[in-house]
C-alpha cells in the first residue's frame, strides 16, 4: 500500500530548493553557468524552462547538488520512492564525543517532532494536510538521525580483527 500525500504540497519542492539554492549562490546565475559550462542565457532558459527548454537535467542537478550543503536531489528521489536516507558514518573520525552528539541530534528531532504533533493538535483538535507533511519530514528526520547513530555506534564497537 503507498502512502500518497497530497499532490498540491509537495513534501520536497524540487525546483523551490535548487531556485533558493541558486539564489544565494555567491556569483549567482553567472557563476553556476560557468560551473555548468553553459552561457548564461541557456542557464537562465532552464532555470526558468524558457523558449522550450526543460528544466536542468540530471547531471547538471547533481553538479549543483554537489556544490550545495543540502541534498535536495537525494530528498526528492527519496520522497518519490517512499524512503528516506542518512548520512553515511566516517569511520575513521568517530569517536565517543561524536556519538554523543549523534545521540542528541536524535533526541533533538524527536523532541521536535513530539512537539510538531502536539501543536497540530491542540490548534483544532485536528491534523491538517500541511500539518501532516510537516510531521512526515520531522518523522523522517528522526529516522535518518536514528539510523545515523546506529550505524556509527556498530562502526566504533566493532570488534577488531
Amino acid at each position: 500500500m503507498k502512502n500518497k500525500l497530497p499532490k498540491e504540497i509537495p513534501i520536497v519542492d524540487l525546483k523551490q530548493r535548487v531556485s533558493d539554492f541558486v539564489e544565494s549562490y555567491p556569483g549567482g546565475h553567472e557563476a553556476l553557468a560557468a560551473i555548468l559550462n553553459i552561457r548564461l542565457p541557456a542557464f537562465r532558459n532552464r532555470f526558468n524552462e524558457k523558449n522550450g527548454t526543460g528544466y536542468f537535467t540530471l547531471g547538471q542537478l547533481e553538479t549543483l547538488e554537489d556544490l550545495s550543503e543540502e541534498k535536495f536531489l537525494a530528498d526528492y528521489f527519496n520522497e518519490r520512492i517512499g524512503r528516506v536516507s542518512y548520512q553515511k558514518p566516517d569511520a575513521g573520525a568517530l569517536d565517543s564525543v561524536e556519538l554523543h552528539d549523534l545521540r542528541m541530534r536524535v533526541d533533538q528531532r524527536k523532541a521536535a517532532l513530539s512537539m510538531c504533533i502536539g501543536e497540530s493538535i491542540s490548534n483544532d483538535g485536528y491534523i491538517d494536510e500541511k500539518e501532516a507533511i510537516e510531521i512526515i519530514r520531522k518523522h523522517n528526520r528522526c529516522i535518518a538521525a536514528e539510523t545515523e547513530y546506529r550505524h556509527s555506534l556498530i562502526e566504533i564497537y566493532r570488534k577488531k580483527g
